[in-house]
């Protein structure tokens, strides 16, 4: 799985959403989402008329739900959660206690890193300066040790280029081969931190502030 940021993941064409509901619209429904569909030019559209067939968002989330709970991969997984969150109104409340529900369950059932992170971040609701605290949160309730929180926080924050919230860390991991991707993204934000980092001295930890 090649992780790719939030705002990559969910920035989906009307196009990309119109080709899933003809994809996955079957049964009695069917007919009732092409119409809406064809008098939709852009997904917030889309979106609100579904949404207001009260008896068609309960068939799409259900729908989608067991899309999810059949899914074979994350990557599966994370995709049919995207198109959930774009379609279903984010205050459905079938919809606001499965995604409660299943935070949890992978939470508990799954080790944390970035993949795990990948299908967690679509479950929840936060901005994105705030993300570093969301990943504390998640940590602690793992109880990882320092060790793994600075670095799993530290892909994390880079992901979602986070640069700022990701330096909290950095100093404390130890690079390896996962974050050569993030390499040029980090030079470009900072070429002094970046030097900092990368050639380790006995001076980097008072000079890292700077």
């Amino acid at each position: 799985m090649f992780a790719r940021s939030y705002e990559q993941m969910t920035d989906a064409s009307i196009m990309e959403v119109k080709t899933y509901l003809l994809i996955h619209s079957e049964g009695v429904y069917q007919q009732d989402i092409y119409d809406l569909m064809n008098k939709c030019l852009d997904v917030s559209q889309l979106k609100r008329k579904l949404n207001k067939r009260k008896d068609l968002q309960l068939w799409l989330f259900t729908t989608i739900k067991r899309y999810i709970d059949c899914s074979l991969s994350y990557n599966e997984m994370e995709y049919h959660l995207i198109m959930m969150n774009i379609l279903i109104h984010q205050h459905f409340r079938p919809l606001v206690e499965y995604k409660y529900n299943l935070f949890y369950y992978i939470l508990d059932k799954s080790s944390f890193n970035l993949e795990t992170y990948c299908l967690l971040r679509h479950l929840l609701t936060f901005k994105m300066n705030q993300l570093n605290k969301v990943i504390l949160g998640m940590t602690n309730y793992k109880m990882l040790s320092d060790e793994q929180t600075h670095y799993y926080a530290s892909l994390i924050l880079l992901l979602e280029k986070q640069y700022k919230q990701a330096y909290l860390h950095l100093p404390f991991v130890t690079i390896d081969e996962s974050f050569k991707r993030f390499e040029k993204s980090l030079y470009n934000y900072s070429p002094y931190r970046y030097e900092m980092l990368y050639h380790k001295d006995k001076t980097y930890s008072l000079n890292y502030a700077r």
